[in-house]
């Protein structure tokens, strides 16, 4: 009788429904993305060579990685600027970033081995709608 209560146990154990985790291996953000453009009211505008080589790293346990270069350097080489350590999740369409001093929202759209995502951006009074375009590497 106490095998049967062990095996009924057991399997009433791995019945149980998964936790909802929405960061997963099969999320399509799950990866190393670069900066590839970015488009301003439809339009396309020139990147700095240094912003090309940014990175975003999504890892499948939700860990975020942001790096970004600057090129100050008198030599022509980029240098690196910052690196911002935080967490994603998946809510929906919608993904969600914590870094240390922020937290984001954003829409973004996949299309094959690209994603990008929109912003709003003011200037002189004047919005604007900013579209960045990033590149699984």
């Amino acid at each position: 009788m106490k095998k049967y209560f062990v095996l009924l146990s057991l399997l009433s154990l791995m019945s149980c429904p998964p936790e909802d985790d929405p960061s997963t291996p099969d999320d399509p953000i799950v990866g190393k993305w670069q900066y590839s453009e970015s488009f301003r009211d439809g339009v396309k505008i020139e990147v700095k060579d240094c912003d090309l080589k940014e990175t975003l790293s999504f890892g499948p346990e939700g860990r975020f990685i942001h790096e970004t270069l600057k090129d100050e350097n008198t030599d022509g080489f980029c240098e690196l600027n910052e690196i911002l350590d935080g967490t994603w999740k998946n809510q929906g369409n919608k993904y969600t970033i914590v870094t240390p001093n922020d937290t984001e929202t954003y829409t973004i759209f996949f299309e094959s081995n690209k994603f990008s995502y929109e912003e709003d951006v003011e200037e002189d009074g004047v919005t604007y709608i900013d579209r960045y375009v990033y590149i699984k590497s």
